[in-house]
């Protein structure tokens, strides 16, 4: 979820039940990052990591107003659910699949053999799996 205020939300996903939540303060998560094809700049956020079962629930403030997949969040009104993520074997195969069956990259970010991770999205439904 896209927050204005990461303490305000903690302290309303603790009153139904999630949590404890790890806090990371002013990180730029995405290093290597690309946002719609061009290479971003830094976007700083505060990022609170809390679960309910097996189900983590990510709570991002932005920092920031570099063009970025959390500024646009915040220009569209996205409130609810922000991503889905998914951890996969074999990662180049799964982003062409995501490339070749209708989704566009809006973020690219990692190091190939190291870790990558990206942002789709499909124009119809909006953002998908990262």
């Amino acid at each position: 979820y896209i927050v204005p205020n990461l303490d305000e939300a903690i302290a309303h996903w603790k009153g139904v039940g999630v949590g404890a939540f790890l806090i990371t303060r002013n990180v730029s998560p995405l290093q290597n990052a690309y946002y719609r094809g061009e290479k971003s700049g830094e976007t700083p956020l505060n990022i609170g990591f809390g679960y309910h079962g097996d189900m983590q629930i990510e709570l991002i403030e932005p920092l920031h107003t570099t063009p970025s997949i959390y500024s646009e969040a915040v220009e569209r009104q996205i409130t609810g659910v922000h991503h889905y993520a998914v951890c996969v074997e074999d990662f180049p195969a799964n982003y062409f699949y995501a490339l070749d069956n209708g989704y566009e990259a809006v973020v690219d970010s990692g190091v190939d053999g190291l870790g990558r991770m990206s942002y789709v999205e499909n124009s119809d439904t909006g953002i998908a799996p990262s």
